[in-house]
């Protein structure tokens, strides 16, 4: 790779750094050629000033070749080979990711001068421009995604996983190779878009992994010692003054003012901390990055206490927003304002509007995780904010941290913006606490405006009270509105009716809409009637239209009845229509008939056109034969294909063994490759291996990208073994990253200490960061110590997430205790209270207990 690259330790900054050239592009490309870019406008950070050092000079300083750019180098490689690749540097706030990829373009332009074009999607928002323009995109052009969350996680999700799936189709489009996408991401955003749902759960970010998966290239915090090194031979003070005063080699942040940044945030004065903190939590929960000046204006006085809100002259605001502003060491100052350019000049553009600065967002994200904003926060957001969508966001972060009432503050003011979807997430709120009436007035209120989801639940709530005819008016609405899965429910509705021709009609109407799952629910409910016949002629029309799915029904049914000749070309036409599992599914059900050697066969196959699932049973297969090479080989293959777990899997099964150096290094390529379930083995491993230190590091490391479990495992675990002071210190580590659950883990254990005002205040704590568990905690612990009145008092008193959940931990603790009175008389005030499935676990509850079921919704 370093034969078109190049290998300089230190390169010079280009001269398009200090003055861009301009040139026009061609007509029929987006973006803009190479050297007509400028690194400030594709976001890299301006660089500090230096007192004394005043004269012109380049933009930004001279940089220095890390491990990072060699990777890049190699996925440049490629692109400029002609094949279309996609890269995602991670790493924290002003760690040097934008910078890096500047570099890397100015290495492309050398290598093939004129050739590439830069397309940078933002105007006239980021997730909008990259849809609207996806599909212009030709050879030779750098996308880049830079804060990548922006495009693949904007407040409606819909369009983030547009934009991730227009991307994985730009990626496998030959007509428009080559193509290179550059995008960035800090470690949470990572997390946030990669992390697998549990399968019972909504996986909003789908299209985002599967285009991300593989892509991850680490930014590390920190120079290493032989990069600090080449960087004393620099000839430039901004980087002598970075070698010289940065923290732990953290240059890149030095650079870019980060220290200077904290230092004014930690030292402001009142009204500007109060700026910058609405500013801060504007961001964590969900606004877009320009924040009105409304918003600081009208919250931050609720970011006071008395004394200083007294002491404030008339000029506080422009005060506040001055020093928020002043530059540091040439750098953004905390909050900035945004100057419209003349292009943005609209409405909108005429509202004053500022930015917070990167750093001091993630490190507010991380110190401010426990903290919810004041109410005038909430107020003004629901006065100032006029996209719907925006307020739909701040309405989700409000519920998953129990906070209902602002929830719905939140909605309903997107409704007032003209948001339908927002009058069925308000239904479902109410649905959430009880009110069933007002959900279902709020669902009525949605389905006369047209929202299928609502026309939808409103006909299975006729369905469950036996109207089947006025489920099916509701269903017919919805599939006249374009909502193909109506028809699969009507299809469902006819053929539990018995009439077997409309439902097929019905699927076959799905079907044309585009919708092939319709025919395969259909042919699947008559496969368990038993009606075989009917199922295959359903199989077959959806075959024909497409299904790679059917053909694979098809052929198990050849393997079934022994044609495997025919089986296998079943599969093969499932796997040309895109079904690329359907192979190795037929492979797995061979070897579970005993057919080894068929099934390895198929797997080889499968494994031949790119199947991650195949290529990890081969993997298996191989370790089980003693070959630990080919296992890795073929592991390695399945994670270039995005499934790591392979590699976590040998990794763990060398473990099993007493390999524990060779598991070592698998956890570590697979948490490489995006596995990050392997880190609580790897942490675990080395702490087994007495490595205390290095255990520590990783968990901390992985606590600081956004995901605790390795730390609460390992604090847990020295818990066990007598470690205390140590296990102490990694619960507050777990929970200053954000974790809640670290709060609850040290609740409990300053609990079982008997430090019992410790353990309620941090069951508190847990309980304002949106923990579901804490409340629970709390009112058991009140109940051990003698305090019914008080246990009661937290489940009625508090509110938010987690108050049902006490509710019924207290009431299971009373019941076991034998205390039947006070258990009746939990029931009694949660029924009068309108708690959800109160009155049926009172009916129960007598049941047990040999008492009679009886209304009553009086204390």
């Amino acid at each position: 790779m370093a034969g078109y690259i190049g290998s300089l330790n230190v390169q010079s900054p280009t001269p398009n750094a200090a003055r861009p050239t301009h040139h026009s592009a061609a007509p029929t490309r987006i973006g803009k050629p190479i050297p007509s870019c400028d690194p400030l406008e594709l976001e890299v950070h301006r660089a500090i000033t230096l007192a004394g050092h005043d004269a012109p000079g380049p933009v930004l300083p001279p940089y220095v070749l890390r491990a990072h750019d060699a990777k890049l180098d190699e996925v440049a490689a490629h692109a400029t080979g002609g094949k279309s690749r996609m890269t995602t540097l991670v790493g924290g706030s002003s760690t040097g990711k934008t910078r890096a990829y500047w570099e890397l373009l100015q290495r492309i332009e050398g290598h093939q001068p004129g050739r590439w074009y830069v397309w940078h999607p933002y105007d006239p928002t980021r997730p909008e421009a990259a849809l609207a323009a996806l599909k212009s995109v030709g050879p030779n052009t750098i996308i880049w995604l830079n804060e990548a969350q922006l495009y693949l996680a904007p407040p409606d999700p819909r369009l983030g996983e547009r934009i991730a799936a227009g991307l994985r189709t730009l990626l496998h489009d030959q007509a428009r190779e080559p193509l290179l996408i550059l995008a960035t991401l800090w470690p949470e955003h990572w997390a946030s878009l990669t992390n697998r749902p549990d399968p019972r759960q909504p996986d909003p970010h789908a299209q985002s992994r599967e285009v991300l998966a593989g892509t991850e290239i680490d930014v590390p915090i920190a120079f290493a010692p032989a990069d600090l090194a080449r960087l004393q031979k620099a000839d430039d003070p901004r980087l002598q003054e970075a070698a010289q005063h940065s923290d732990n080699g953290r240059i890149t942040q030095f650079l870019a003012g980060s220290p200077e940044l904290l230092q004014r945030y930690y030292h402001a004065p009142p009204a500007a901390r109060a700026i910058i903190d609405v500013a801060i939590d504007a961001r964590r929960l969900g606004h877009p990055p320009a924040i009105p000046r409304a918003l600081l204006e009208q919250a931050s006085p609720d970011y006071l206490d008395d004394h200083d809100w007294d002491s404030l002259e008339d000029t506080w605001l422009e005060q506040a927003l001055t020093y928020a502003a002043s530059s540091c060491h040439g750098t953004r100052g905390p909050v900035t304002p945004i100057r419209p350019r003349p292009s943005e000049i609209a409405p909108a553009a005429l509202t004053p509007t500022y930015r917070l600065a990167d750093y001091l967002e993630q490190v507010g994200r991380r110190e401010r995780a426990h903290l919810f904003p004041p109410s005038a926060f909430w107020d003004t957001l629901a006065a100032v904010v006029d996209d719907p969508e925006v307020l739909e966001s701040l309405a989700e972060a409000a519920r998953a941290r129990g906070r209902f009432s602002r929830a719905e503050q939140m909605y309903k003011a997107a409704t007032e913006k003209g948001s339908v979807s927002a009058l069925v997430e308000l239904a479902r709120l109410r649905e959430g606490v009880g009110d069933a009436t007002g959900a279902e007035a709020l669902y009525r209120e949605a389905a006369e405006l047209g929202n299928t989801t609502a026309l939808t639940h409103l006909a299975e709530s006729l369905d469950r009270v036996g109207d089947a005819a006025g489920a099916a008016l509701q269903l017919r609405r919805a599939a006249d509105l374009g909502d193909a899965s109506a028809l699969i429910l009507l299809a469902n509705l006819r053929e539990r009716e018995g009439d077997a021709a409309a439902a097929e009609a019905l699927a076959l109407q799905a079907a044309d809409h585009g919708n092939l799952f319709a025919l395969l629910v259909l042919a699947q409910a008559r496969d368990r009637a038993g009606n075989t016949t009917d199922a295959e002629d359903l199989y077959r029309q959806a075959a024909e239209r497409g299904s790679g799915t059917a053909l694979l029904h098809l052929a198990m049914r050849c393997e079934d009845a022994g044609n495997t000749g025919r089986a296998d070309e079943l599969v093969q036409s499932a796997c040309e229509r895109g079904d690329v599992s359907a192979i190795a599914r037929l492979a797995e059900r061979r070897e579970r008939r005993g057919d080894a050697a068929g099934a390895e066969r198929l797997y080889r196959k499968a494994a031949d056109i790119g199947d991650a699932y195949a290529l990890g049973r081969l993997a298996e297969h191989a370790l089980w034969t003693g070959d630990t090479a080919g296992a890795t080989a073929l592991a390695e293959q399945a994670a270039d294909r995005g499934d790591s777990h392979v590699l976590a899997r040998l990794a763990h099964r060398l473990e099993q063994s007493g390999d524990r150096e060779g598991a070592k290094t698998l956890y570590s390529r697979a948490i490489q490759r995006g596995e990050t379930a392997a880190i609580v083995r790897l942490v675990m491993l080395h702490e087994r291996d007495r490595d205390l230190s290095g255990a520590e590091d990783l968990a901390k490391q992985d606590a600081d990208r956004g995901d605790a479990r390795a730390l609460l495992r390992l604090a847990k675990h020295r818990e066990e073994a007598g470690n205390l002071t140590s296990a102490e210190l990694l619960y507050r580590y777990a929970a200053d990253s954000g974790d809640s659950s670290g709060l609850v883990s040290l609740a409990e254990q300053q609990e079982r200490s008997g430090n019992i005002a410790a353990a309620e205040k941090l069951y508190l704590q847990a309980h304002e960061s949106g923990d579901i568990s804490a409340l629970g905690h709390l009112a058991l612990l009140r109940e051990k110590s003698g305090d019914t009145a008080g246990a009661e008092a937290v489940v009625w008193q508090q509110s938010g997430r987690g108050v049902s959940f006490a509710f019924e931990s207290l009431a299971r603790s009373r019941e076991e205790d034998g205390d039947i009175a006070g258990t009746e008389r939990l029931y009694l005030g949660a029924i009068n209270r309108g708690y959800v499935g109160a009155t049926e676990s009172l009916a129960e509850f007598r049941k047990r207990t040999g008492g009679v079921a009886r209304p009553n919704t009086s204390l």
